[in-house]
């Protein structure tokens, strides 16, 4: 694995973000929720969608729990990007 991320970063540079996506999920409580993660990394870096749009689609798909963790994925998926580039 190690090889491959030196690898991509010859290729791609500095910028290259990993993301901790399966354990920001499990932290959501959810590993399903790796797409959420992901999906709050892309919008924090594209700001494609408002927040508000995101959450509203969330809730009409996945109500209750699921909805809840997939919020709470997004967030956080959020967060590591705006830590990320702070620190860039």
């Amino acid at each position: 694995m190690k090889s491959v991320l030196r690898s991509l970063k010859e290729v791609v540079g500095e910028k290259l973000l990993v993301v901790p996506a399966r354990d920001l999920a499990v932290r959501a409580g959810s590993a399903r929720a790796i797409n959420v993660v992901m999906l709050g990394v892309f919008n924090a870096h594209a700001r494609l969608f408002a927040d508000d749009v995101v959450y509203e689609a969330i809730k009409s798909v996945l109500p209750g729990r699921a909805g809840e963790v997939s919020v709470k994925a997004y967030e956080l998926g959020k967060a590591f990007y705006a830590e990320r580039a702070k620190s860039a």
